[in-house]
């Protein structure tokens, strides 16, 4: 039955990675809102900041609420955020609804995922965390042709409203899943997870600072481009109506590198794979930059999807390998601060970039820019003690 509790993790980060298929969004909120593309990039970018401040409080959240109970909490919460945005009809009110109530629903609900992951499963703990955030990555590949076809026919709008009625049952189902596999959270056991700013920099703080450094430079270098997918597709010659391409192609490059980048990571330690991804990321954005087409980008799309999305089932395994299982979820809740602080700035700074110049050129040399020190990070991190499952 404890695999039900997997189950539940995967089934809330399929439809959760709704988020990320936000560029899909993008032109048709601009249009029905009158907007620039800089003003619509603000919600994306408020929802990422909001998703990390969730992130970084779950662990005081799992001593003391069940999972249960907080998974049916987080499925109402979020389809009430999403039923603001739908209603209000106005970028206060998107803003509102869908980066600052469902953002951070996302951030507890994706920390509860890993948390699913990391119980004691008859699967390695490294692959578990694979499928979960393969899941997560998996939404982007999944919906954002649907979710296209249904904002042509009902409106954007419309179509966030009937999201918000999804991650209500979604929420449910799993609350249900979850109290018939009887789970705990791991993050219950860890004597500090209550204390949240207590020993932030942790007992190894060169280590912990190491990899904070690392978040903040491929976040920044994966959001100006993940963000911007469908309009990125559709600056470099893919035809309008076919811009749920470019999302795709990331959602596609997402899955593959997730399979593998959990137990890539205890085979090869975090600092080569984190190393690799970020030289990847680099080539990627360098390639497009001096070689534009509309092939090339939908490549270029699925290589940093593949990369950036790979990095969420790296940073997990990771951290538990330099420090413990129970400790995993205070520690990566205190780095998605980083992923906060870049999701602020990146989506907003590519449309920034984007109305400046009307495409991406930028935008690509300075994402390869922040690559390029993601692999000096990289680089620089210890080498991790060997996984114990």
């Amino acid at each position: 039955m404890i695999l039900l509790a997997l189950l539940a993790g995967i089934l809330w980060n399929l439809f959760a990675g709704l988020f990320y298929c936000w560029s899909v969004f993008t032109e048709p909120l601009e249009t029905a809102l009158g907007v620039s593309r800089a003003d619509v990039s603000t919600v994306f970018s408020i929802g990422i900041a909001c998703y990390a401040a969730g992130m970084f409080i779950s662990p005081h959240i799992f001593v003391r609420v069940p999972l249960p109970r907080l998974a049916a909490a987080l499925g109402l919460i979020a389809g009430c955020g999403l039923l603001i945005a739908g209603l209000g009809q106005s970028l206060t009110f998107v803003i509102i609804g869908f980066g600052v109530i469902f953002g951070p629903t996302l951030g507890v609900g994706y920390a509860l995922a890993l948390q699913t992951a990391s119980v004691d499963l008859p699967v390695r703990r490294s692959v578990a965390i694979s499928l979960s955030v393969t899941a997560f990555a998996g939404a982007a590949l999944i919906w954002p042709a649907p979710l296209s076809m249904v904002i042509a026919d009902v409106g954007p709008f419309t179509t966030l409203l009937i999201c918000a009625a999804v991650m209500v049952v979604v929420g449910f189902v799993c609350a249900a899943l979850l109290h018939f596999s009887g789970a705990r959270a791991p993050a219950a056991n860890d004597a500090e997870a209550s204390q949240i700013l207590r020993g932030f920099f942790t007992n190894q703080p060169r280590t912990f600072l190491l990899i904070l450094s690392s978040v903040v430079v491929l976040c920044l270098g994966g959001l100006m481009a993940l963000s911007h997918a469908a309009g990125i597709a559709v600056a470099f010659g893919i035809d309008a109506e076919r811009a749920w391409l470019g999302p795709t192609m990331t959602g596609m490059g997402c899955v593959a590198a997730c399979i593998v980048a959990g137990p890539a990571t205890d085979w090869l330690s975090g600092q080569r794979v984190l190393a690799g991804l970020a030289t990847t990321m680099m080539i990627s954005f360098l390639a497009l930059f001096l070689w534009p087409s509309a092939a090339l980008s939908l490549v270029v799309l699925a290589l940093v999807g593949g990369s950036f999305g790979a990095t969420a089932a790296v940073y997990p395994v990771a951290i538990s390998r330099y420090y413990s299982v129970s400790e995993m979820a205070r520690i990566y809740g205190r780095i998605t601060i980083a992923y906060g602080g870049a999701g602020l700035v990146a989506p907003y700074m590519a449309g920034v970039l984007y109305d400046w110049e009307g495409g991406y050129r930028w935008s690509l040399l300075i994402a390869a820019a922040f690559a390029a020190l993601g692999i000096a990070a990289g680089i620089a991190l210890p080498r991790s003690r060997a996984s114990a499952h």
